[in-house]
């Protein structure tokens, strides 16, 4: 039975390409975790306005607020009190017409990421720190 040339060589090239087909599908998968990470974490945390970074403690996998798990908190002048209203009603206005609106955390039920914001009053001004917390894609 005569030899096929070259078959070592087409042998060895296929199994180089479904490497690299598989590296390829990975990343591709991982970006698309992280960008949709990114997406849900700024829809139901986003930063108040015009607060200023004070500490960063993690930063993800890739970048902050994506995939991985991220603490920050931010300062900003204005009171606990205007703090938790503009929360309040940025939640209302997002989950308005779904099927509990009345109660964010249901309503955010089918998201990626878990985050969790507090905020408490500044000790050493009349400000308001607010500590943010997001984890995704980390289990």
């Amino acid at each position: 039975m005569a030899k096929r040339k070259g078959s070592i060589r087409r042998t060895l090239f296929g199994t180089l390409m479904i490497i690299v087909g598989v590296v390829i599908c990975s990343v591709s998968a991982f970006i698309g975790v992280d960008v949709a990470c990114r997406s849900d974490i700024d829809k139901w945390m986003p930063i108040y306005p015009e607060a200023e970074l004070v500490s960063t403690d993690g930063a993800g996998f890739i970048r902050i607020r994506a995939s991985g798990i991220t603490e920050q908190i931010y300062y900003t002048d204005d009171s606990p009190v205007d703090v938790r209203g503009w929360y309040t009603d940025y939640r209302r206005e997002i989950t308005q017409g779904q099927f509990n609106g009345g109660n964010a955390e249901t309503a955010m039920g089918g998201s990626m990421a878990t985050t969790q914001r507090q905020i408490m009053e500044d000790p050493d001004s009349d400000g308001t720190l607010i500590r943010y917390y997001s984890e995704c894609a980390y289990n």
